[in-house]
């Protein structure tokens, strides 16, 4: 995220960080070839005394590479993660279902599913308008983003209409690169003092709840029934125990003061990170 200063984890963290998942009781781990050495961590350190669900991503623009390239790719995440199967494997960019090397990408993708070498098979998007290309019918998960702040995907139905189609929901970016977790002083400057002060009147909310931003932000998302899993990225295992704590603890039929407010933003420029410009 926008706010993380800190360099690339180190070795011993990142095992820190996935011994202290799986002791957690979290068992899934979303990944993508994209991301660094990712696969290869999770493959290295993971305990193998606990079974894992993984959901992996295809790296972005694959529907323009060979599509005889694209088994090599995939055993490619497979060999990584020391594993003859995935959970979920996901398309990075909804745009590589365009035309007809997108086509053939879902035929591809469904012959995984039908060979047993992925149990789900689905796509990330930003936007509701990505859907109008995507074949919902063909697909198990969307992952998309929403947060306290970005609740455009809420408030527009597009939740409400994956869910009663049978799809399952991913929710990631519930903190919006970490700036839902900061003090306002502390967020970059192109972000606007109407939204900083709206970001100091939850505070002030909160404080009425005993409830801090973490709690805000994992309140939120926990709330919405329609979620299947909620995504969070850390740089530690402390971070990992703190918002954990957190879930278990918001309890969602609790009726907290901070949830009487739309505490939605309307500004996308400044909800959607794809339109920051720094």
């Amino acid at each position: 995220g926008i706010t993380n200063n800190n360099n690339r984890i180190g070795a011993n963290d990142i095992q820190k960080i996935l011994i202290t998942a799986s002791t957690q009781g979290i068992t899934t781990l979303d990944t993508a070839q994209s991301y660094g050495y990712s696969e290869e961590f999770i493959g290295r350190f993971w305990p193998t005394t606990t079974k894992c669900k993984i959901i992996s991503k295809l790296p972005a623009n694959i529907s323009k590479q060979n599509k005889n390239s694209w088994p090599s790719i995939f055993q490619e995440s497979l060999v990584r993660l020391k594993t003859n199967k995935l959970y979920g494997l996901l398309l990075h960019d909804p745009t590589d279902l365009l035309g007809l090397h997108g086509k053939k990408l879902i035929s591809w993708l469904i012959s995984l599913k039908e060979r047993q070498l992925v149990e789900k098979i689905g796509v990330s998007i930003y936007t509701a308008n990505e859907l109008e290309w995507i074949p919902l019918d063909k697909f198990d998960i969307i992952q998309l983003p929403i947060s306290i702040y970005d609740q455009r995907l809420l408030k527009n139905k597009t939740i409400e209409k994956l869910h009663d189609l049978g799809i399952s929901i991913h929710a990631r970016s519930i903190f919006l690169q970490g700036i839902i977790l900061e003090q306002s002083s502390k967020w970059p400057r192109f972000l606007s003092s109407e939204f900083r002060e709206h970001h100091t009147s939850l505070q002030r909310a909160l404080k009425e709840d005993g409830l801090n931003l973490l709690d805000a932000a994992i309140g939120f998302t926990k709330s919405i029934a329609q979620l299947e899993y909620i995504l969070v990225g850390v740089v530690n295992s402390e971070q990992l125990l703190e918002i954990n704590a957190s879930y278990k603890k918001f309890d969602v039929n609790k009726d907290y003061k901070f949830t009487k407010g739309n505490w939605a933003w309307p500004n996308e420029k400044e909800i959607n990170p794809s339109k920051w410009t720094p």
